[in-house]
């Protein structure tokens, strides 16, 4: 029952369901590893997946809060980590990415620590300047 939950809270709704607005793939080497990058904004949410050979999986989404007494972001993570490191790196991603709607992250990392982390962000940054609007 909460796998089904956390199914259900990683889905997105219909209405969020929109069209592609900006779409960029690359790779770059981080930490001396090959890595494939794909950054998707649509309407109401960006995608971003990431993977590297022999890494580990994980699927987050990433909600920005309304209520701002709070942390900034609600995540939820397949699988669930106990370490925190998938919910530090996509609170990372998002935060240092500016990202303003929902964030799917698609994460196959060797490593999610925050220097990894961190170099994701600045590849990330330093690619966005070339994403097409489609």
């Amino acid at each position: 029952m909460e796998l089904e939950n956390l199914m259900k809270a990683l889905s997105l709704d219909n209405s969020e369901l929109n069209v592609l607005r900006r779409s960029h793939q690359f790779q770059a080497e981080i930490d001396n590893i090959h890595t494939q990058i794909l950054y998707q904004e649509y309407d109401h949410f960006h995608l971003i997946r990431v993977v590297q050979v022999g890494g580990r999986a994980s699927l987050s989404k990433v909600a920005l809060m309304e209520d701002t007494s709070g942390p900034p972001y609600r995540i939820n993570s397949i699988p669930r980590h106990d370490d925190h490191t998938v919910l530090g790196a996509a609170t990372l991603i998002a935060a240092n990415l500016s990202i303003t709607k929902t964030l799917l992250l698609c994460l196959c990392l060797r490593d999610y620590g925050v220097g990894t982390t961190m170099t994701l962000v600045e590849v990330m940054k330093n690619e966005i300047n070339n994403i097409n609007v489609v």
